[in-house]
């Protein structure tokens, strides 16, 4: 990669940056309001929004992206997830062990929680060409050790079902990537 090239991507880049700042600043930091994140989450997502605008302008250009780039994305959309679930503001510290006690629940909380990891699973089989069975089990146990975290660091409940909706999200990735 010459050295003009990568400065344009680091240009392209910095606008991109400037651009989710500006937006997100005006309209979706309301839609996220309610989540309570913290700064590591905030700055996850508008590093996240970031680069899929980037991405966009990059296909956009080139009619691809790279592989690089689909593997950056990989790592930007877990460090996403790992913001969202471990830098709300709350101080919660419980564990519901009760399969389908889900009486809080809203119906965004339910799909989201099943489709949080499909992108995961699926972007894992895609790019890595990993085998089925340990992408499920990789993803299932950071699923679990994340669900502890938050107990440990009273960012939130760990729940048995929210366990269960994300490994049925990462398996629906799995089944998707193999059809």
């Amino acid at each position: 990669m010459s050295k003009k090239h990568i400065v344009l991507n680091l240009i392209l880049f910095l606008f991109t940056t400037a651009t989710t700042i500006l937006i997100s600043g005006i309209t979706i930091d309301r839609l996220i309001e309610p989540l309570r994140l913290g700064y590591f989450g905030v700055i996850c997502y508008k590093i996240f929004l970031s680069y899929c605008l980037y991405l966009l302008i990059i296909w956009i250009c080139k009619k691809s992206i790279s592989l690089f780039h689909k593997k950056i994305f990989l790592y930007l959309y877990i460090a996403l997830i790992t913001g969202f679930l471990l830098s709300r503001h709350s101080d919660i510290a419980l564990i519901n062990l009760q399969l389908g006690k889900i009486d809080d629940y809203s119906v965004l909380t339910l799909i989201g929680n099943m489709f949080m990891f499909l992108p995961v699973s699926y972007l894992m089989k895609y790019l890595y060409k990993i085998k089925t069975m340990y992408t499920i089990l990789f993803i299932s146990i950071s699923i679990i050790i994340l669900e502890v975290l938050q107990y440990i660091l009273r960012k939130g409940c760990l729940d048995i079902n929210d366990i269960i909706l994300n490994i049925f999200g990462a398996v629906l990735g799995v089944v998707l990537y193999n059809v």
